[in-house]
């Protein structure tokens, strides 16, 4: 909170503003305080994301072979019913929300221009889908970048590279446009009238370093006789409660 009061600069009295701190409860805080409150509240956040990141990651592994299977597995997820396009308005074209109220927090929201508001919350823009669709298909071992343009308006999205071929998937407008089959938004090589703001190449040139890097780690597990099957192995049903439902359900 700011609090206006006075100083004089030059023999001049000048308006000045004062700002104070305040947790939860609307207490006055010291600013090494509230900082190690929003340091809290952001371990808090990434935490939970954490964990519903890995025990999607966990399901797809289980149920899908193919870096194509897993990525559609990772898309109908995203795009599910439950999924929603959450517009506050928008500024010369940009989509714009103030935050996300989470978890009871009233004084701290989830900054808009982040991963954590989709699986959190289940809601955001395109900036939100797009990099929660490039984390959760990175974690699957699939070299996955977020990638902005401009369409209608400004706008942002997803490149894949599978077989060494670029493809686009555009998770917000299957989510937007629900009366269209939502493969036309998967695995699309066809940019349209879309306009990319940064370089292709450059993105496709870091992929495939990438995708280099994990050839060579699988090759090196192999010849030692390790298994090359993804590392990242959640326990969804603990064993003392065999009746727990997983939160994230993915068909």
């Amino acid at each position: 909170m700011k609090e206006n009061g006075s100083d004089f600069m030059n023999g001049r009295k000048i308006q000045t503003q004062k700002i104070t701190y305040r947790d939860e409860n609307d207490r006055i805080i010291s600013k090494e305080e509230f900082d190690r409150l929003v340091a809290q509240f952001d371990k808090e956040v990434d935490d939970a994301y954490n964990k519903e990141a890995d025990a999607i990651v966990e399901r797809i592994n289980r149920s899908a072979h193919t870096d194509v299977e897993k990525l559609w597995k990772l898309f109908d997820y995203l795009t599910s019913e439950e999924m929603i396009y959450y517009l506050e308005r928008t500024d010369g074209g940009f989509a714009i929300n103030e935050g996300y109220k989470w978890n009871g927090h009233t004084h701290f929201l989830i900054d808009t221009r982040t991963k954590y508001p989709v699986l959190l919350l289940h809601k955001g823009v395109c900036e939100n889908y797009s990099l929660a669709f490039a984390d959760l298909a990175n974690r699957l071992g699939i070299p996955c970048r977020q990638i902005t343009g401009f369409t209608s308006m400004h706008h942002a999205w997803n490149v894949v590279l599978i077989d060494d071929e670029v493809k686009h998937i555009d998770v917000t407008y299957a989510i937007m446009y629900r009366n269209t089959p939502k493969r036309n938004y998967f695995l699309n090589n066809d940019l349209g009238k879309r306009r990319i703001d940064s370089s292709l190449a450059d993105l496709v040139r870091d992929m495939r370093k990438q995708e280099i890097a994990k050839r060579v780690e699988t090759n090196l597990r192999a010849s030692k006789g390790e298994s090359t099957e993804p590392r990242i192995r959640i326990l969804l049903h603990p064993s003392t409660e065999p009746s727990t439902e997983p939160r994230i359900r993915i068909k």
